[in-house]
């Protein structure tokens, strides 16, 4: 029965995985993605509790984005559940615990008459929706079922056409959640692992091998610290001292502190080889799968250089640099080559173990 019950739980996230490397696909090719800006003065809380993140630097995104958790800077389930942690302690030590199922609906309501917040209106239906057909003994453990209605409905006549991510983005982790979650914990873990592989392979991103496992240990502690913060939010109106800033200040040092150390472990460009090799691995859960991964991590695209900054052209039975039409000169140095761009603007594409790294100055100021 154990094995059958694993068969399923493989099949579901196959499917999810499949559904959502489709998703990332259709993006990949799509003309790119609007960023919105936010020209108010905003507080580091209000990127954690209402998505503004005006107030975060360039170096905290990238702390959070080497563990995988740029996440937690987007009002997803995450947050839901631990408002929902949160409103279910304050009602029952009040003795209101009746009012729980009717304080989201007016949440909900709230949720759905704003714009935005997508993920949450998402994950706040689909967890009205569970506790409604829970009553009925045909719907009990149907989460599968649920997840299906509610993400088939959001993508013909939701939010899918508004933000293509958000959805692809719900989809792959939740889906995750629901598929793995009577599953062993470190089969849990590894598909979620998988996932950030995944979404580092879409996005072209140097993918650190510690990021996601200090990700994990850093989402954990977001639980303690964002109800801290939501308790402490309304007196940030009221004082001129922000106490939630203080909560969420820290939190930030914590995830620079995991950046550091991740950065300081192996990092890689991922590879398709090798998201097949892990997911062929954690399907079959056959440890012979572990060579082909280790094959695939070693076989990286060492001398592939950066498209972005230079085409290779065949002279004879070799090939010779030559720069895009925005670039007014190239050379190659030790470890990789130097450009020169309008605008008095230098780069450094370095070549590193797996990866290349492209920075550039201008007027001796990095952008």
């Amino acid at each position: 029965m154990t094995q059958v019950a694993n068969l399923v739980r493989m099949k579901f996230y196959l499917l999810i995985f499949t559904i959502s490397f489709y998703l990332l696909t259709l993006h990949a090719k799509s003309s790119g993605f609007k960023f919105q800006s936010h020209k108010s003065k905003a507080s580091i809380a209000h990127a954690f509790i209402l998505g503004d993140k005006s107030a975060i630097s360039r170096t905290q995104k990238n702390d959070l984005k080497t563990l995988g958790a740029l996440h937690l800077l987007t009002p997803s389930g995450l947050h839901l559940s631990s408002f929902i942690a949160l409103l279910s302690f304050i009602l029952s030590i009040t003795n209101r615990e009746k009012w729980k199922i009717p304080a989201l609906i007016v949440l909900g309501i709230f949720l759905f008459s704003i714009p935005d917040f997508y993920s949450l209106k998402r994950t706040l239906a689909f967890y009205l929706l569970g506790y409604f057909l829970y009553q009925f003994k045909n719907f009990k453990n149907k989460s599968h079922l649920i997840f299906g209605v509610i993400f088939i409905l959001d993508y013909f006549l939701g939010s899918y056409k508004y933000s293509p991510l958000s959805f692809t983005f719900s989809f792959l982790f939740l889906g995750t959640i629901i598929a793995l979650k009577d599953a062993k914990k470190w089969q849990f873990f590894s598909f979620l692992f998988l996932n950030q592989v995944l979404v580092s392979y879409f996005f072209l991103q140097k993918f650190f091998i510690l990021g996601p496992i200090f990700g994990f240990i850093l989402t954990g502690v977001f639980g303690f610290v964002f109800p801290i913060g939501i308790i402490a939010f309304p007196f940030d109106l009221i004082t001129p001292y922000e106490p939630s800033n203080f909560f969420f200040s820290l939190f930030l040092d914590l995830a620079h502190f995991f950046s550091l150390v991740a950065q300081e472990g192996p990092r890689v460009m991922i590879s398709l080889w090798f998201i097949v090799c892990m997911l062929l691995g954690l399907l079959t859960q056959r440890l012979r799968w572990a060579i082909p991964i280790l094959i695939c991590l070693e076989a990286q695209p060492l001398f592939n250089l950066p498209l972005s900054a230079f085409k290779k052209e065949p002279t004879y039975s070799n090939y010779k640099l030559t720069p895009e039409s925005e670039i007014i000169k190239v050379d190659q140095v030790r470890r990789g080559y130097r450009s020169w761009h309008p605008h008095q603007i230098k780069c450094n594409v370095t070549l590193y173990s797996y990866f290349w790294e492209k920075k550039c100055r201008i007027h001796n100021k990095t952008i």
